[in-house]
């Protein structure tokens, strides 16, 4: 049999799979309150900091120099002398299951959404327009979009990006002599966006007095694509562009 557990107000519901109400827990006045759509708003990270810093109350010692380097900064961390002595109440368990549940959830759709990147990735160099326009509708800019992606993936790497409390991101800025160009993936909490484009003049052309420089302004552009993440992988939204 599995459970539900819904919060309202200060207590846990808990349900049968069949929604056959079967108990509630209170929750104590040291117990953090979570509601399913807070969780939902925060990220992978955010949700392991949520459910760590149950235990940091307690006086858990991290062997995660992440965790241990944070919780030590917090003026009301106080480790304990074993983490043997540590023990969670009723209401702090049915917390953290609550909140390993949402997280078990966002990390198998952000793993959907990484593999969707490379399989996105294998389309656009094969040059292959069929497949390319069903996971990015764009009728007739089909050859000019997927070159875009072309020169995001050229150059950054999917494997390579790295996640904070609430972002993940992989960035590069090529400065070529000539112009300055950024290219980027970028995942927030519910969308992954990519982005390429020619930002302004390179280092070495100063304020351009000498008159020497032939670099052009009006070439200067930025386009951004735009996809949710969702339980069966990214949906193309939308994409802009500006210059």
């Amino acid at each position: 049999m599995t459970f539900k557990t819904v919060i309202r107000h200060n207590l846990i519901y808990i349900y049968t799979s069949s929604l056959l109400f079967i108990s509630t827990i209170s929750l104590s006045q040291n117990t953090p309150k979570y509601s399913k759509k807070v969780l939902n708003e925060k990220s992978i990270e955010e949700l392991a900091l949520m459910r760590n810093e149950i235990l940091a109350k307690k006086g858990y010692v991290f062997t995660n120099s992440k965790y241990s380097n944070y919780f030590e900064r917090q003026k009301w961390y106080k480790p304990a002398s074993s983490n043997n002595t540590i023990t969670l109440d009723a209401n702090e368990n049915t917390l953290v299951d609550l909140i390993k549940k949402v997280e078990t959830k966002k990390k198998e759709m952000r793993v959907k959404a990484l593999n969707d990147l490379k399989e996105l990735k294998k389309i656009v160099y094969a040059n292959d327009k069929v497949q390319f326009d069903k996971l990015v509708p764009t009728p007739d800019r089909e050859v000019e979009l997927m070159s875009s992606f072309k020169s995001i993936f050229d150059v950054c790497s999917i494997d390579g990006i790295n996640w904070t409390q609430n972002e993940g991101l992989y960035k590069v800025t090529v400065d070529n002599g000539d112009a300055i160009s950024i290219y980027y993936i970028k995942f927030t909490n519910t969308q992954v966006i990519l982005s390429e484009g020619r930002i302004k003049h390179s280092e070495i052309f100063g304020d351009f007095s000498d008159g020497y420089s032939s670099y052009q302004s009006e070439d200067e552009y930025i386009i951004w694509f735009y996809f949710d993440m969702t339980d069966k992988g990214l949906k193309f939204i939308k994409y802009n562009v500006a210059g």
